[in-house]
């Protein structure tokens, strides 16, 4: 039986106030993965603030994400589906033995300059 945390979804802006609320939700929550996609860029804040907070982030490949969504039968595309599917994605790479070569930290700005 899931818990309410493990069911609950939100939404936020992608933003620093946005940002600084994911990390103040999840820090609390303790997960012990963060699957985030990779969107061009548009992740690498959220990714880098929630590794700083000391959370295990794995930025992975939106076809990888959709395509293990189709085989847990997720067909429709909703954002609540899409965050539900991520954590149960996190849920099932933490479980790998290979963990670690998902879960890499991002360079940060200077290096990425």
């Amino acid at each position: 039986m899931a818990s309410t945390a493990a069911t609950k979804t939100w939404q936020v802006s992608n933003d620093a106030a946005g940002i600084e609320q994911v990390v103040s939700q999840l820090t609390g929550l303790r997960p012990e993965l963060v699957v985030l996609e990779a969107t061009g860029g548009y992740e690498f804040e959220a990714a880098c603030a929630l590794q700083a907070a000391g959370l295990a982030v794995a930025v992975v490949n939106p076809r990888t994400a959709r395509d293990f969504a189709r085989a847990m039968g997720a067909l429709a595309k909703t954002d609540a589906l899409d965050a539900r599917m991520l954590a149960l994605f996190a849920r099932t790479l933490h479980q790998r033995p290979d963990r670690e070569r998902f879960v890499k930290p991002l360079a940060g700005a200077e290096l990425q300059r």
